[in-house]
């Protein structure tokens, strides 16, 4: 029954990545309007990272280190799998919608997409599983910047940039007595597009440039979970829960583009292109991982505590460093349900 379940679930999974782009697009037209957010930060390592859990748990602040329930799919901590009872789906959506000021006035950006699409599955008394397909991080970003470059003149560098990864994965976990253990294997996938063009502002006759990235983003991934539960008096739990993710490696391939354009008076112009496509490289993900504390009575209400930290000085793209990426990140929630 279970593998049949699994089996109509992979295909489902399959259908949707070839019939749709739910997760992440990539147009050659945009605009900060056009439903998806004008996310600056977005520019650096892989993108935005996306805060894929369930709507439960970002109910409670994203507090997931620690938690487990019969009924809901846990993907932050894969342990939490071998307390599943019941066959449980789950589909979610996301979006967001914020205004930007500037000098030039202000516009509303946001997005909307899929968040998460999973099944849990219980494999008998002591054992769990977990099959699912969810955003790892998106990128979209459209930025101008004014400068005066000597010799030259006023130029304006136009920055963008979209694509995004995704993570399909299964999820195993077991129990024993108080204890659980559990982790996710999948392959993250995705494609992304950067691009900086220099136009001329104030000459009249001069070289326009555009320099294109495009890279191409596959490999296998995984993440490890343990968690201990105990009865401190009738009904109400405490949980004790940790996450780790090792440095890992994915394959990438980069294809990139130089363009030079140039303009005059006469109206005549000459273009001149040069690109390498095919470059063969990796991408190192960091170290992150979490603990937690959790307690709830049963049926009643929850309350805990995450702290998550990620080494993201590790991350390298084709062995280079991203300067903007030269310190770990650190994040505390608190959160709880009544």
């Amino acid at each position: 029954m279970c593998l049949n379940y699994a089996k109509r679930f992979l295909f489902f999974l399959l259908l949707l990545t070839i019939g749709t782009d739910s997760f992440s697009q990539t147009s050659t037209t945009s605009s900060p309007t056009s439903n998806r957010e004008n996310a600056v930060y977005s520019r650096y390592g892989i993108g935005e990272e996306v805060n894929a859990s369930n709507a439960l748990l970002k109910g409670m602040g994203t507090v997931s280190t620690a938690f487990a329930d019969p009924y809901t799919i846990n993907y932050e901590n894969p342990a939490s799998y071998a307390t599943l009872k019941n066959t449980t789906y789950e589909v979610g959506g996301m979006g967001n919608i914020r205004t930007v000021t500037g000098d030039n006035g202000s516009y509303n950006t946001g997005m909307a997409s899929m968040s998460y699409l999973s099944i849990g599955i219980p494999l008998g008394k002591f054992l769990g599983m977990s099959i699912g397909l969810r955003p790892q991080s998106r990128v979209y970003y459209r930025v101008n910047d004014t400068t005066s470059v000597p010799g030259i003149g006023s130029t304006i560098f136009n920055y963008s940039g979209e694509g995004g990864l995704n993570y399909a994965y299964l999820g195993l976990a077991g129990k024993w007595k108080g204890w659980s253990v559990g982790f996710n294997f999948g392959y993250m996938f995705g494609t992304t597009r950067n691009s900086t063009i220099l136009q001329l502002d104030t000459v009249i006759s001069g070289y326009n440039t555009d320099y294109s990235t495009f890279e191409q983003v596959g490999g296998i991934y995984w993440k490890g979970g343990a968690m201990y539960e105990h009865e401190v008096k009738k009904d109400i739990w405490l949980h004790v829960g940790g996450t780790f993710k090792l440095s890992q490696e994915l394959n990438t391939t980069k294809d990139q583009y130089f363009l030079a354009y140039r303009y005059s008076t006469d109206s005549s112009y000459s273009d001149t292109a040069s690109n390498t496509a095919g470059l063969k490289g990796k991408v190192t993900l960091p170290m992150s991982y979490s603990v937690g504390m959790h307690l709830n009575k049963t049926d009643k209400w929850d309350v805990g505590v995450d702290y998550t930290a990620t080494q993201w000085n590790q991350f390298r793209n084709f062995g280079m460093v991203d300067s903007s990426l030269a310190s770990g990140a650190y994040r505390i929630a608190v959160g709880g349900a009544y």
